[in-house]
């Protein structure tokens, strides 16, 4: 008897089974903390998540083992149990062997990451020093001229500073290990 994986696995599916409530453009609360903002990003089509709140994120069972707030037998029992996935994914040596090769791909591309984490991180600081430059280049132009088309491209230059800034923090607080979730899908 063939078992539906869990890659194949409707994400939207998974996340109401688990009491998931409507998403808002992408995004859910984190009903598995009494979350009352729309604080997790979702896509359902990569099936990832990542709740902004807590710094954490994954794929379905790494969303499962947080919202029954077990470990990762407990997860893949639920998901057998719910939608037949056949319980634990390695019954067998070549499995196993299967699993311990991905895993091993997995820690050898988060500790890549992890290297080049400082590279990207000075990237975005020099990408920051240019914006903030011409931002006040802008605002003071719009103050000297009265120029609104001025200011209104210093705010939208203020606007991706502030995005480059949340992916510096992201990428500055996130372990190896949440790397590999992150980035590759996989639980830490």
């Amino acid at each position: 008897m063939s078992h539906p994986r869990i890659e194949d696995l409707s994400f939207a599916e998974v996340w109401a089974a688990l009491g998931g409530g409507p998403l808002r453009a992408g995004r859910g609360r984190a009903f598995w903390r009494g979350g009352d903002g729309f604080n997790v990003s979702i896509d359902a089509e990569r099936g990832r998540w990542f709740d902004h709140a807590e710094g954490v994120g994954g794929g379905i069972v790494t969303l499962v083992e947080k919202a029954i707030g077990d470990d990762r037998r407990a997860a893949l029992d639920w998901l057998d149990r719910r939608f037949g996935t056949g319980g634990l994914p390695h019954r067998n040596r070549w499995d196993r062997r299967g699993w311990a090769q991905r895993m091993q791909r997995a820690r050898v591309t988060a500790a890549a990451l992890a290297e080049r984490r400082d590279e990207y991180l000075m990237d975005l600081r020099t990408a920051s020093g240019l914006l903030l430059a011409e931002y006040h280049r802008l605002v003071r132009l719009s103050d000297a001229e009265r120029d609104i088309d001025a200011l209104a491209k210093a705010e939208d230059v203020w606007e991706h500073l502030e995005v480059i800034a949340g992916r510096r923090e992201h990428l500055r607080a996130a372990t190896g290990g949440e790397l590999v979730a992150y980035f590759l899908g996989v639980a830490a």
